[in-house]
């Protein structure tokens, strides 16, 4: 009995180092996008240079649809301006963020460089050209279905399953181990009890 019993709880301590070890990265990357968020109310949060989208049309299929979670790697102002045509972008357009592709570059007088853009699976380019003070960045990463799991976790059950199923799974393991420990002080005080 022993023996199972340490091998159940080494394979506990394995759960419970992989769960801190995946969750770790998981709540820090998303602390650092809500504080951001709240501090900045009018710019996307981003991590590291990088902003999280999730798709929300189709416009831009087979490259990546709705549910998709994207990666924007942020640019500068200088590097805005340098953009070719092909190059997946992000910009913002009253109150939105549209990723499409630049079809057409545009040099205006003043040095002023304006970019037409148009979803891959749209039949014309979009009605506004695009300045690059409107541009966030350019495509980075696409994953598919991630998104749908990311707005999943922001509805009351997502929360639950997100956040208390881990935390509930921990608890557990340390119980667990607290159980462990009291059953083996309790054999050896009846170990110490018996007589030579």
């Amino acid at each position: 009995m022993g023996k199972k019993r340490e091998l159940r709880q080494k394979i506990l301590n394995m759960i419970g180092v992989l769960l801190c070890v995946l969750l770790f990265p998981f709540v820090a990357i998303n602390l650092t996008l809500v504080v951001q968020s709240i501090i900045f109310p009018n710019v996307p949060p981003n991590f590291l240079g990088y902003t999280p989208f999730v798709v929300d049309a189709d416009s831009m299929l087979p490259t990546f649809g709705k549910g998709d979670l994207l990666l924007i790697k942020n640019v500068s102002s200088d590097e805005a301006a340098t953009l070719p045509a092909g190059t997946i972008i992000c910009f913002r357009t009253g109150e939105v963020y549209v990723t499409h592709r630049i079809k057409e570059r545009v040099e205006i007088e003043g040095n002023k460089i304006l970019y037409i853009t148009q979803g891959d699976a749209n039949e014309s380019p979009d009605a506004r050209r695009i300045s690059t003070d409107q541009l966030l960045g350019i495509y980075a990463a696409s994953f598919s279905g991630v998104g749908g799991f990311l707005l999943f976790i922001q509805t009351p059950v997502g929360m639950t399953f997100s956040v208390f199923l881990p935390i509930l799974i921990i608890v557990l393991i340390f119980y667990s181990k607290q159980r462990g420990k009291g059953q083996t002080s309790d054999k050896e005080t009846e170990d110490i009890k018996k007589p030579f």
